[in-house]
């Protein structure tokens, strides 16, 4: 993405430090489930009531982050050439395995909210980042979001093989057949009573359509704008009953079929106002957006530190609550800032570099007569 580009997109980024924060608190927050329940003041009868009760935070922040995918990724496959796709996947192997691969032994030692032990299969099947798929479970919990973002990748893929990323019709059909496939699965899954994945295709069915939506607010198609509410609108009127029919019941997760769908409603609330009304461009947001990944992988395995470390009983003891979870929040942002740039950064300066020597060879004439 050129710099021109980015710069529009600024507030993008600002949106993706909301995503992180919201992921980031609600770990914490859950952490402190029980402290919460027990505080008599006023905020803490608010955290207890808005954020346990009936927003999940870290929904929240996930649903965020997907559409947030959706509304970029498809652009970088724009015209659909092969050397494109190549492109394309080296770019995302060196965005997203390198700090994740560093996360996966790290986990191991500080496995977080308790010890866990891993088989050497399970750690692993870890690396490939498909480790569900493989039956094995995750390292750290939170990894569930990145299989879905590389099915996502799959799926773009395809369509730009079929010559169709840049039509609006192949989007409106994946976004309505992915939330058709969630409807119906939803279904089996209660009457079954087998846990059937359901937040993947509700995940592909927004990501869908938060593409058209980019097509429609950035691109000015004409097309995606009448077909991008009809994507987001089916999604809606289905998204309770799946909801319903999924999380009626609690399979160990303390689940409620309306927290589920207050946090997504919200969210994709959110994404739309601040993609079109409100464009946020906050130097602090912007930063923690450009960090975000980090974050997202490195919170958990702060909050182990400090916790295994006897730190978060002292600053507790000494300093209360609020501030006990100021300072973690704050560990996680210094230590997210150092992976960035000692890891994320070179990774992907690295990634570039993997682009134009592989431009260079005979295939990259075709780079040059497309440039």
């Amino acid at each position: 993405m050129n710099e021109k580009i980015r710069d529009r997109l600024d507030w993008l980024d600002s949106l993706r430090g909301i995503a992180a924060l919201g992921v980031a608190l609600a770990h914490l927050v859950g952490y402190y489930r029980y402290d919460l329940r027990i505080m008599d003041d006023a905020a803490g009868i608010v955290a207890s009531s808005l954020v346990l009760d009936y927003l999940d935070l870290g929904k929240f922040g996930v649903v965020l982050f997907f559409c947030i995918s959706g509304f970029l990724i498809p652009s970088s496959l724009k015209g659909g050439a092969s050397y494109q796709l190549r492109d394309f996947a080296v770019g995302r192997f060196f965005r997203l395995y390198p700090l994740y691969w560093l996360s996966i032994p790290a986990g191991v030692v500080l496995t977080w909210p308790g010890p866990e032990t891993f088989s050497f299969v399970t750690i692993v099947a870890n690396f490939t980042m498909i480790q569900n798929m493989l039956g094995q479970p995750h390292v750290l919990g939170l990894y569930w979001t990145l299989q879905i973002e590389l099915i996502f990748y799959v799926g773009c893929a395809a369509i730009a093989l079929a010559g169709l990323i840049q039509n609006p019709w192949a989007f409106l059909t994946s976004s309505v057949a992915c939330t058709l496939v969630a409807a119906v699965a939803s279904y089996l899954r209660w009457l079954l009573d087998v846990k059937l994945p359901i937040a993947i295709p509700l995940a592909l069915a927004l990501m869908y359509w938060a593409t058209l939506h980019k097509m429609t607010i950035l691109d000015r198609d004409r097309l995606a704008a009448k077909l991008s509410p009809v994507a987001i609108l089916t999604f809606l009127a289905l998204f309770p009953l799946v909801a319903y029919l999924a999380y009626g019941r609690d399979y160990g997760f303390g689940e409620t079929w309306y927290r589920y769908a207050i946090s997504y409603g919200i969210a994709i609330a959110v994404f739309y106002v601040f993609t079109t009304t409100i464009r946020i461009r906050s130097t602090l947001l912007f930063f923690l957006g450009s960090i975000s990944y980090s974050v997202y992988l490195v919170h958990p395995l702060v909050f182990s530190l400090v916790q295994r470390s006897g730190l978060e009983a002292l600053m507790l003891t000494t300093f209360g609550r609020s501030v006990a979870a100021a300072a973690s929040l704050s560990l996680v942002v210094l230590a997210s800032t150092a992976t960035y740039f000692g890891i994320e950064r070179p990774a992907l300066q690295v990634g570039r570099s993997v682009r134009r020597m592989m431009a260079r060879r005979p295939f990259g004439a075709e780079v040059s007569r497309a440039a």
